[in-house]
Order: structure tokens, then C-alpha cells, then sequence
């Protein structure tokens, strides 16, 4: 074999082996890319499953606790109803620690104002109807005689105010 032959053989081996490793090389990336995703996808599983288990717990721990919440506050409230009566209306504190003192204290009356208001209902006139007038002509004139000349009494078409005030005072007693 002539030494050409020989470096064409080597180069063809050597060339041969190099493809060789870089196909293999890239299977093995590929390899790892898809180990890698494998990896990622089931971390995100895990996760979600977690997130959804966690979820679970809380609202499980959420209702428990509002049920030992409504149990605890429906007992309290069933055996305070039946040894003490629940005020109504506003309380106001006492405080225990205030000292009485021997003064006589004054009694206050409050007496309430009623101030009741009514309006009248005036009947309006008709247009039909004509008014009374009655007028006393005398029979015979003496001047003399007539000390109080007799007086027109015709009927008055005025009108009342609409409204009028009742008001009752009583009279404030404090002592």
C-alpha cells in the first residue's frame, strides 16, 4: 500500500469516527432537552397539584372553622337566654367607683309642648245664590224719637284666616 492510500484509509476512518460522535452527540442532547422537559412538565404537575391541594385544605379548614365558630356562639347564646333577661333599648354604664354625695340633688320635670295646628275648611260661595241682606225702613220719620237709628246687619262675605294655632302651655314644675 502506498502511503496515499494508507492517508486516504485514516482520513476516511478519522472522518467516519468524527460523524459517528456528532450524531451521537446530538441523540444525547436531543436526549437531555427531552429529559428536561419531561423534568419541567412534571414540576408544573406538581405544582398545580399542590396548588389544588392546598385549596382543598383551606377551604376545608375554613368550614371547620366556621362551624365550631356557629356551634361556640349558638351554646353562648341559648344559655345566657334562659338564666338573665336581655335588656332592651340602650344601656347606660354605671360606674361603681363614683362616690354618693350627701347633697340633695334636684328634680328635674321635663313637660312637653304640644302645639297642634288645624286649618278650616271654608266653603267658597256660589255664584248662584244671593246674598241676605235685610234692611228695616222705618214707617213714620221722627227725628226725635230715634235715639239709636236702626242698623243695616248684612252679612259679611269675608274670609277667616286659613289656618289657626292652638297652642297649650303647661305650666313647667321644678322643685
Amino acid at each position: 500500500m502506498t502511503p496515499e492510500e494508507v492517508a486516504y484509509r485514516d482520513g476516511y476512518v478519522e472522518g467516519s469516527i468524527q460523524e459517528n460522535q456528532a450524531h451521537e452527540d446530538f441523540q444525547e442532547s436531543q436526549l437531555h432537552r427531552e429529559e428536561l422537559r419531561l423534568r419541567q412538565a412534571q414540576q408544573v404537575a406538581l405544582s398545580n397539584s399542590h396548588t389544588t391541594t392546598g385549596v382543598f385544605f383551606g377551604m376545608v379548614l375554613a368550614i371547620l372553622a366556621a362551624l365550631i365558630g356557629g356551634i361556640l356562639w349558638t351554646t353562648n347564646r341559648s344559655g345566657n337566654e334562659g338564666t338573665e333577661p336581655q335588656p332592651q333599648g340602650s344601656e347606660v354604664p354605671v360606674r361603681p367607683d363614683t362616690p354618693q354625695s350627701d347633697t340633695p340633688q334636684s328634680d328635674t320635670t321635663i313637660i312637653e309642648r304640644t302645639i297642634e295646628r288645624t286649618q278650616e275648611v271654608i266653603p267658597a260661595p256660589t255664584r248662584g245664590s244671593q246674598p241676605d241682606i235685610n234692611i228695616v225702613v222705618p214707617t213714620s220719620p221722627q227725628p226725635t224719637q230715634q235715639a239709636n237709628p236702626p242698623t243695616q246687619t248684612p252679612e259679611s262675605n269675608e274670609t277667616s284666616p286659613p289656618a289657626t294655632e292652638a297652642t297649650t302651655e303647661p305650666e313647667e314644675n321644678q322643685q
